[in-house]
């Protein structure tokens, strides 16, 4: 149960002391509940005499201990709840425990719970519960109206009408502006202040002095601002060229993409072609370098047949003149082959576009925070130091654009090692697929095609002779012998 509402506890230890006309000896010892013995005296009466079992208000007398509770009586029983207790001279009425007894203590009631409650209630009555009047507290005159409402009295008014002229001469006094007291600085604690405006006053001698410590700083900020050797030491991170080679655009090495095009290509040396290369046709009769197609080989076949029989006839253990074999001059001198040689080359590369990111960087030291130099410096993004590209290591790189970057060195070298797709001359021995048929007339043609498809045509060691014929021929046909020994 609840302790009830009681403004000080304290004061209600010293209501219980009073009464002590229920007081009874405890034999308890410890904590546990109170064994009630009988009277202290002829005087008093013992708890289960004088009140119905049920709730009391006790108190236990321990030396100088004291325990104040709210119990419930039983026979000869009270079970503790503590509600304030006096321990060791510490008044404690937050969290009290029971207090230990020794087996002599002393325990007085003044009321039970109904009556008490109606005792508390009472005294917490505060609409007057006795019906006091004004005139039992001396106060019957008194009229019942607030500060604000009340008359002036007779009095007041009668003072009020011999003050008429003091209150005029005091409102001129209040509305008077022009110090009539005649109070000075000095009376106001500002004896040492000039009568300056705020933009009249002069600079002031503490500040003077400020200033003169602060023009060291400014010397250093305007060198800083002024200096043009990288002061905030910014790396091509910083301005996200990070992967950039400090190379020159003509010494820039051949770049994977561009190598993986030039395997694409073929090379002038002995080129080894695949899939079904194709040429333009020479004109019939054409006896030059150029290469020849099977359209070319088949039409000419006609105007210069090879005479089977003298080259099965000839003797190829010893060495003859191509002149003395009946009509192979002709037929060499009408297949002559040309290669234009065209050293120009045409390549594209791709283009692509890219931003570069300002890169961060950090101010620290002692700044003057009002300097406006310094504040323009800070937010001044058109590099104020005039960084270089060699201050931060891309000395060699050219200010070209991915899509006007010329050809570098080392990539002209290697596109020079590559055919031209337009009139080709290669060196060394060309290579191509034979073709199977003639259905596809710009073929080129190798010396096998040639081989097979001219009339008569021979086998075995004679494959050299149509090997001569396809080689480019830059010499006189006396120079020109065969030598093996026929089939």
């Amino acid at each position: 149960m609840e302790w009830p509402s009681y403004a000080d506890t304290s004061k209600l230890m010293t209501t219980l002391y009073a009464g002590n006309w229920v007081s009874e000896h405890c034999s308890t010892i410890g904590i546990s509940d109170l064994i009630l013995t009988g009277v202290t005296s002829a005087d008093t009466s013992r708890f289960n005499d004088a009140i119905t079992n049920g709730d009391v208000f006790y108190v236990v007398k321990d030396g100088d201990d004291r325990e104040a509770g709210f119990g419930v009586l039983s026979p000869n029983r009270i079970m503790r709840n503590p509600q304030a207790t006096l321990l060791n001279g510490v008044y404690n009425d937050s969290s009290p425990v029971p207090i230990s007894l020794h087996g002599f203590s002393v325990v007085e009631c003044t009321s039970s719970a109904d009556t008490y409650s109606r005792m508390v209630a009472h005294l917490e009555d505060e609409s007057n519960p006795h019906s006091v009047t004004k005139e039992q507290v001396g106060l019957g005159n008194v009229d019942n109206t607030s500060d604000a409402d009340k008359p002036i009295s007779d009095a007041t008014q009668a003072a009020l009408n011999g003050k008429e002229d003091a209150n005029t001469n005091i409102q001129e006094h209040i509305a008077s502006v022009n110090n009539p007291h005649s109070v000075t600085k000095e009376q106001v604690g500002l004896g040492n202040v000039d009568d300056t405006s705020d933009a009249d006053k002069p600079i002031s001698d503490e500040t003077q002095d400020a200033l003169n410590d602060k023009e060291d700083a400014n010397v250093n900020i305007q060198a800083h601002i002024a200096s043009l050797t990288n002061p905030h030491q910014v790396e091509p991170d910083d301005i996200g060229l990070g992967e950039v080679d400090n190379t020159s655009d003509a010494d820039k090495p051949v770049s994977s993409a561009t190598q993986t095009a030039l395997n694409l290509k073929a090379n002038l040396v002995s080129p080894d072609f695949a899939g079904v290369p194709t040429a333009p046709t020479a004109t019939p009769g054409t006896s030059s370098l150029q290469l020849a197609t099977t359209q070319f080989v088949l039409a000419n076949n006609t105007e210069g047949t090879l005479n089977h029989d003298v080259l099965t006839n000839r003797d190829l253990d010893s060495q003859h003149p191509i002149s003395a074999i009946t009509d192979l001059q002709d037929v060499l001198d009408f297949k002559e082959n040309v290669f234009v040689k065209n050293t120009a080359f045409n390549k594209n590369f791709g283009s692509g576009s890219g931003t570069v990111a300002m890169g961060n960087h950090t101010h620290t030291g002692e700044y003057e925070p009002a300097n406006p130099d310094l504040t323009n410096h800070l937010v001044d993004s058109n590099n104020p130091h005039a960084v270089t590209k060699a201050q931060v290591g891309l000395s060699n790189v050219d200010n070209t654009s991915d899509i006007n970057k010329p050809v570098s060195i080392a990539t002209a070298a290697q596109l020079n090692l590559k055919a031209n797709i337009n009139s080709p001359t290669f060196t060394g021995a060309p290579k191509a697929p034979t073709p199977a048929d003639n259905s596809v007339p710009t073929r080129l043609a190798t010396t096998q095609y040639v081989h097979d498809n001219s009339s008569g045509g021979p086998s075995g060691n004679y494959a050299e002779v149509f090997h001569q014929l396809t080689e480019p021929l830059a010499f006189d046909a006396g120079d020109i012998w065969i030598e093996g020994t026929p089939a």
